[in-house]
């Protein structure tokens, strides 16, 4: 049963993540595009919303709160603003009553009736101005044409004007389509506001909002149990307890690794050579090869991932991780420890 509602909610969680950055980024390359001047333009402006929703979730992940707080605020700037617009154009649609001054058919066809009048008019004027017999038969095909187009054309407008006047068609919906502008983008909340559209503002803030908690939680909860499952996945072999020699090794490569985060608030641990050196500063040395194996099983334990990044924020916890993971693959005591040198 336990296994059932692990296996459901880690479901959950992934089905969350994927469905809200689905959304976020959906939206964001929409608002995006948008804004763009033009087509080349609006390649660029997406690759920037892609960057901007993605990004705020790696920010969170990594343990950068004030960059995931600029890329999150950013996105849901976008978000709310794209949708207040849409909602406000949706609701500018109207019912005017139609006459035969409003409707657009009827003007078409009486401009098209005027237009195939004017043609058949200048016919008229070329044929009595004709000289050859040839060029007077030409134009006179072309008349029979221009009139028979000329009365169907009216007739279609006598059909349509009698049709309105008889009250056959005295109501219907103008929907006109605004054109979405960058200004109208970067203003819709204060235009919002000004035009007392506050339950909107408040409510489209609050969905948007809890998206970007929802991204950050289902992260989370992503990541700890890919962690949990690197750190616990079985080897077939039972640990051994931990020699005091190995683990003197791992809390001074924990404790040496974590210095940058500690001081400077840095998501890494300090580079090979930083280490090192800060060792050596110290009066004492580290073996070099310990110091591999070591990083290697940090990164297999889930304490940092492959580019050094610190997942497991709490030192004790991480030691425990790694010590755990030495252990569980059968690392020797001497292997670990035999060849130090000076150690503190």
């Amino acid at each position: 049963m336990r296994t059932k509602s692990r296996l459901l909610n880690a479901l959950l969680d992934s089905a969350a993540l994927t469905i809200a950055l689905t959304v976020d980024l959906i939206l964001n390359v929409i608002c995006m595009i948008i804004i763009a001047p033009g087509p080349l333009e609006a390649i660029g402006f997406a690759a920037i919303a892609c960057v901007v929703v993605l990004f705020a979730v790696r920010s969170w992940v990594i343990g950068n709160k004030v960059l995931w707080a600029v890329f999150a605020l950013v996105s849901v700037f976008f978000d709310l603003s794209f949708t207040l617009i849409a909602t406000d154009v949706q609701t500018s649609s109207q019912s005017v009553i139609v006459s035969a001054d409003t409707d657009s058919e009827l003007q078409y066809l009486s401009k098209k009736a005027e237009t195939a009048g004017a043609d058949l008019r200048g016919l008229r004027d070329q044929y009595r101005l004709a000289m050859k017999r040839e060029t007077m038969d030409q134009l006179d095909k072309q008349i029979k044409e221009a009139e028979r187009v000329f009365a169907e054309t009216e007739a279609a407008r006598s059909a349509r004007l009698q049709f309105i006047e008889s009250g056959g068609l005295r109501e219907q919906t103008v929907r006109q389509r605004a054109t979405i502008t960058a200004a109208m983008i970067f203003g819709a909340i204060i235009a919002s506001a000004q035009k007392g559209r506050v339950i909107p503002l408040v409510i489209f803030l609050m969905i948007f909002s809890g998206l970007q908690l929802v991204m950050v939680t289902a992260a989370d909860a992503v990541r700890g149990k890919i962690s949990r499952r690197k750190a616990g996945r079985p080897s077939g072999r039972k640990p051994r307890e931990p020699d005091d020699r190995i683990r003197a090794l791992v809390d001074i490569w924990v404790h040496t690794s974590w210095i940058g985060r500690r001081t400077s608030g840095a998501t890494s641990i300090i580079d090979h050579d930083s280490f090192m050196t800060f060792i050596r500063n110290q009066g004492h040395t580290f073996p070099a090869r310990q110091y591999s194996e070591i990083t290697a099983a940090a990164r297999t334990a889930g304490v940092i991932d492959g580019m050094g990044v610190i997942l497991e924020r709490d030192e004790g916890k991480a030691a425990e991780r790694i010590l755990k993971n030495l252990l569980t693959k059968g690392v020797k005591s001497d292997t670990m420890g035999n060849r130090q040198q000076d150690l503190f």
